[in-house]
């Protein structure tokens, strides 16, 4: 471990092993192997080395302590190394990152110098020193494993920001190892387990306190490493957080800050209760009488009111109502081509338009504009600039 070299002089020329460092470590795993002990009890022995027995160790030669011990855990067979995954998720859902009670920071206590050179509580800091000892020096069998255990255990076990913010700090660093010349589906896996965590955080913490540098690192990944292969995924979930993080996040889905207050903004319809007196149920009535169409505005068309009117009026008084009856009909149809757009925007926002749907839409919104009333689309895009793309083509 310090360089010292134990063995007699070999030409490792035309030896077996290449180094007297590869020799020591093929003979320190096989020893291990050899004990009559289960191969959990041999790993959890390894890492109590650091974990419990730390004192004994003299502080400058803790990072040689970890690494040899990481580089071992790497070689040594699944059922060994699988150990170490136990205890990352015994640490994950340990009281003290369920409920945060120190005085500390998570960002604090998970400094590895901040937390060794000051004493403080360091079973953090180690077990994350230990994983990222174990997966930097790991083959790739071992690496390919882990998505899946960060997918089926460590994500659905998080509930708090601390358990978040340890979960970051577990599986970020690592990611270069993947390769970075084109996205990797490990890379995109991870990623999405950390969304998803982030929602379930969202919806059990009720402040965030760490929103900067959670949002901090989410940005980082994905201009770093997934980019827009997985855009559809992140956008399902950037919708179903609270506003806060999606005001944080929008720029992942591409929102305006305004589109996302829209969509966080309740219904202010009021509601009343209709008691069936039959079987005494209630039943929410929307009283919103803006919704409901008035008898009178069924048959408000210019033709019926030129007809009736023609009928009892001189016809200059019918040029000047005939004007008057158009002018007011352009109008109710410029306020319904501005209120059908803010819906579609809101419908496509949150995934609940079809392209079938739109397609139709499209079709009534410019047979409308052109051939019925002559608006055209320049006057139309006026009102609201969120209708320009029904009619992209």
């Amino acid at each position: 471990m310090n360089g010292n070299v134990k063995f007699p002089n070999i030409d490792w020329r035309f030896n077996e092993f290449p180094n007297p460092a590869v020799y020591a470590l093929y003979m320190t795993c096989a020893e291990l192997m050899a004990l009559p002990l289960t191969p959990a009890s041999v790993a959890n022995s390894l890492l109590d080395v650091v974990m419990q027995r730390y004192t004994e160790i003299p502080s400058h030669e803790i990072h040689c302590w970890i690494n040899s011990i990481g580089l071992i855990m790497s070689s040594m067979p699944e059922p060994f190394w699988v150990t170490l995954q136990d205890r990352i998720m015994q640490m994950m859902q340990s009281p003290g990152l369920a409920t945060w009670k120190y005085a500390h920071t998570p960002f604090q206590l998970f400094n590895f110098d901040l937390a060794h050179s000051c004493m403080l509580d360091n079973r953090f800091i180690y077990m994350l020193a230990l994983a990222h000892a174990t997966w930097h020096h790991a083959g790739v069998g071992h690496i390919a494993s882990i998505p899946s255990f960060v997918k089926e255990k460590l994500g659905p076990s998080v509930y708090s920001e601390e358990q978040f913010i340890f979960l970051c700090h577990l599986v970020a660093p690592f990611l270069s190892r993947y390769n970075l010349d084109k996205p990797s589906p490990s890379i995109v896996d991870i990623t999405v387990e950390l969304f998803n965590a982030l929602e379930r955080m969202d919806k059990h913490v009720q402040t965030l306190r760490y929103m900067d540098p959670i949002c901090d690192l989410l940005y980082h990944i994905k201009y770093q490493y997934v980019g827009n292969l997985m855009k559809t995924e992140m956008e399902g979930i950037v919708y179903r957080l609270r506003l806060p993080l999606q005001k944080k996040l929008r720029f992942i889905t591409q929102l305006s800050l305004a589109e996302v207050e829209a969509m966080n903004q309740p219904s202010t319809d009021p509601v009343v209760v209709i008691t069936n007196g039959t079987n005494g149920t209630a039943t929410p009535q929307n009283t919103n009488t803006a919704s409901v169409p008035h008898p009178v505005l069924i048959f408000l068309s210019p033709a019926l009111f030129s007809s009736i009117f023609r009928l009892y009026c001189n016809p200059m008084s019918y040029y000047y109502f005939t004007l008057i009856i158009i002018t007011a009909y352009i109008r109710l149809l410029e306020n319904l081509f501005v209120a059908l757009s803010i819906l579609l925007t809101r419908a496509l926002s949150k995934k609940q338009l079809g392209k079938t749907a739109l397609d139709s839409y499209r079709i009534v919104l410019i047979f409308y504009s052109i051939k019925d009333t002559e608006i055209s689309i320049s006057s139309l895009l006026k009102f609201d600039s969120r209708l320009s793309f029904f009619f992209s083509f």
